[in-house]
C-alpha cells in the first residue's frame, strides 16, 4: 500500500505530514459543493448584507479556512478539481470544459469505494465531459436544472439508507437558484440597498449580463435571494445525519465550485464573466469549512493557503488511502484543518495557483498575478494587502518587478509539470 509519507508534494517540495492514526472507523464524509457562492458573499467572512445564516452558524462549529480558492473559476472545471485534485490543464479545456466524467479520470469516489465506503451523488454533476459517471456511484440522482430542495430531499434519502458502521461518501452539489429564489427569500432583500458591494458600470471587457450590471441593486436583490435559498438547505442535511444517528462520526465539508462578481468590476458571473476570463478574488475565493463533533475545535480559523486541487491529497491523508498516482499538484492540508501544529521542518507554503482558458494566476498571502497568453487581454498583478479589491494594476510598476519575476517563475514551473 502506498504510504502517505512518500508523497512527494509537487513544486512545493514538500513531504506529505505523516501522522499515526488510531485504528478506529474512518469517519464518514459528506461533501456540499455550492455553485457561484463566493467567500465574500458570506456573513462568516465579513458580508453584512447577504444573509446566509445557517452556513454562518455551522462555521462556529469547526475551521474555516480564510484564504481558499478554485483551481479554476468556473462550474464545471471547479467541481473537477474538488473530485480528482488535477490541474485545469490537465482536466482538458484549461478550465471552461472538463473530462473529470471520463472513466480515465480517478476520482475520490474511486479512491473511497475501494477503502469501503458506500458513494452517492445528488445535485448538477455538469464536469465538462459530458456522459454519466462510472466512478463507483450507489447512489446517484444528479441532472442540470434540479432545484436546491430537491437536491437536499435526494441527499437526505441516501443518508436515510445508509447501514450503521459502514462508512459512506456523500456529495451533494447544490445549484444557486437565481432564476427561482422563491419569494420568501425575495422578500427579505426588498429594501436593501447593497451600498457595500462597490458594483460598478459594465466593463469593457464584460462578456454578457450587461442587463444585470445596468439595473445593479434589483439584480443583487435576487442574487442574494439565491444565496440566502441555498443557505437554508443545509440545516435538513445536517438533522438527516443527527437523525440517522452518525452525525458524530461524520465530517461535513461545505466549499464551493467558484464566486459570482454581483457587478463588481463591472462584470456579472465568475471568471468567465469576462473576455479574456478573470481571476478576481470574488471569482476565485470560496468558503471552505470543516465540521466534525468532538474532532475539529470550533470557531477555528485558519489562514494557510489552500486550493480545491489540495482536497483529495488532504481526504486521503485523513482516510488513510493511497493518493492516485496521476501527477496531482496538491498537499494535505489536514492538520491545519484539524488545528494541530505542522512539523516546524515543513512549513505551510502559501501559494496557490490556478487557470481558466488563456489565463492563469498565481497567488500568494500578499500578491496576486495574472499572466494571459495567446491573448489581447493585460496581464496583472495586484497588493493584495493594500489594494484587496484588486483595483491597481502593479504589473508595469517597476517597484514590483522582483514580486512579478518571482511569482511567474513559480506560475510557469506550475504550469510545465503539472499540464499532463
Amino acid at each position: 500500500m502506498f504510504s502517505r509519507r512518500h508523497f512527494v508534494l509537487g513544486t512545493l517540495g514538500l513531504p506529505a505530514l505523516a501522522e499515526k492514526k488510531s485504528a478506529a472507523a474512518p469517519p464518514n464524509l459528506v461533501l456540499v459543493l455550492a455553485d457561484q457562492l463566493g467567500s465574500w458573499m458570506l456573513g462568516c467572512h465579513g458580508n453584512r448584507e447577504i444573509k446566509t445564516p445557517n452556513i454562518d452558524r455551522f462555521a462556529q462549529t469547526g475551521a474555516r479556512f480564510a484564504a481558499s480558492f478554485v483551481a479554476t473559476p468556473a462550474a464545471a472545471g471547479g467541481r473537477s478539481s474538488f473530485l480528482t485534485g488535477r490541474t485545469p490543464m490537465q482536466l482538458g479545456g484549461d478550465g471552461a470544459s472538463a473530462s473529470a466524467s471520463h472513466a480515465s479520470e480517478v476520482m475520490l469516489s474511486d479512491i473511497l469505494s475501494q477503502a469501503g465506503f458506500n458513494c452517492g451523488y445528488a445535485g448538477n454533476w455538469d464536469l465538462g465531459g459530458g456522459g454519466e459517471p462510472q466512478h463507483h456511484f450507489s447512489f446517484w440522482q444528479a441532472g442540470a436544472g434540479l432545484a436546491p430542495d430537491a437536491v437536499t430531499a435526494q441527499a437526505c434519502r441516501f443518508i436515510e439508507q445508509q447501514a450503521v458502521g459502514k462508512p459512506f461518501f456523500l456529495t451533494v452539489s447544490l445549484p444557486m437558484p437565481f432564476d427561482a429564489p422563491g419569494q420568501s427569500f425575495t422578500q427579505m432583500y426588498e429594501q436593501v440597498k447593497f451600498d457595500s458591494v462597490g458594483y460598478e458600470s459594465a466593463a469593457a471587457t464584460a462578456a454578457g449580463n450587461q442587463d444585470k450590471v445596468k439595473s445593479p441593486v434589483a439584480s443583487i436583490r435576487r442574487a442574494a435571494a439565491a444565496a440566502t435559498a441555498l443557505d437554508s438547505q443545509l440545516p435538513p442535511v445536517i438533522e438527516a445525519l443527527r437523525k440517522r444517528g452518525v452525525l458524530d462520526n461524520t465530517l461535513i465539508v461545505f466549499t464551493s465550485v467558484g464566486g459570482a462578481l454581483l457587478g463588481r468590476h463591472g462584470l456579472w458571473g465568475g471568471g468567465l464573466a469576462s473576455d479574456p476570463a478573470n481571476m478576481f478574488d470574488e471569482a476565485v475565493a470560496v468558503p471552505m469549512i470543516w465540521s466534525w463533533p468532538a474532532r475539529i475545535p470550533p470557531s477555528s480559523l485558519r489562514p494557510e493557503l489552500i486550493c480545491s486541487y489540495d482536497f483529495v491529497p488532504t481526504i486521503c491523508d485523513l482516510m488513510d488511502v493511497p493518493v492516485p498516482g496521476r501527477n496531482l499538484c496538491g498537499r494535505s492540508y489536514l492538520l491545519p484543518a484539524m488545528s494541530r501544529p505542522l512539523p516546524k521542518k515543513e512549513p505551510w507554503r502559501n501559494l496557490v495557483f490556478g487557470g481558466l482558458r488563456e489565463t492563469r494566476m498565481a497567488r500568494d498571502n500578499r500578491y496576486k498575478l495574472v499572466l494571459r497568453h495567446n491573448s489581447d487581454g493585460p496581464n496583472e498583478l495586484f497588493d493584495i494587502a493594500g489594494d484587496p479589491r484588486e483595483k491597481v494594476n502593479q504589473y508595469d510598476n517597476p517597484q514590483f518587478v522582483s514580486v512579478r519575476e518571482r511569482l511567474s517563475s513559480d506560475l510557469a514551473a506550475w504550469a510545465k509539470k503539472y499540464s499532463s
